[in-house]
Order: C-alpha cells, then sequence, then structure tokens
C-alpha cells in the first residue's frame, strides 16, 4: 500500500498538458516527412485504387494536426503518427 501511495505521489506530477506539449514537440518530424511520401506518391499515380484513397483519407487526417500541431491533444497527435505510418507502409508497398 506504501508503494503505491509514493506511485501515485510520483504520477501525481505528470498531467496531461505536460504530456501533450511534449508529444507536440515531436509532430514537425513526422509531418515533415508525410510531406514528400505523400507528394511523390501522388506525383507517381502509384498503388491501386483502394490504396490510393487510403493513402489520401491518411492525408487528409494528417494535414489539420500538422498545420497546427501546438494546438493539437497527444490523442491527435498520436491519431497523426498513426496516419503517418499507413502513409510510410503504402509508399514502401508500391
Amino acid at each position: 500500500m506504501k508503494k503505491l501511495l509514493i506511485i501515485a505521489l510520483m504520477l501525481s506530477g505528470c498531467t496531461t498538458t505536460s504530456i501533450d506539449v511534449a508529444v507536440q514537440k515531436s509532430a514537425p518530424a513526422f509531418c515533415d516527412a508525410a510531406v514528400p511520401i505523400y507528394e511523390t506518391y501522388v506525383a507517381a499515380g502509384l498503388g491501386s485504387a483502394k490504396d490510393k484513397a487510403t493513402m489520401q483519407a491518411a492525408w487528409d487526417a494528417l494535414t489539420p494536426v500538422c498545420a497546427n500541431p501546438t494546438q493539437a491533444t497527444a490523442l491527435q497527435l498520436a491519431v497523426a503518427a498513426a496516419q503517418f505510418a499507413i502513409m510510410a507502409k503504402l509508399a514502401r508497398k508500391a
């Protein structure tokens, strides 16, 4: 019980605001990497119709977060990172 109390006190200093700020700092990395992936994929006309639609949907979900990452929450940035992963997978597949 004492250990749980100590852990709870240690974690009480962790807020979602501090987590959001920490994650927001990493957003430019995957946002910057997503642009050439998307542009190359579209310009080259790569992938099937389904893959093109998936790429477009991932791009559409990613761009609002990348437009203003400092206003995004950790959850929104996690979703954006997942969209980036989808884009990268499609680019490797093509």
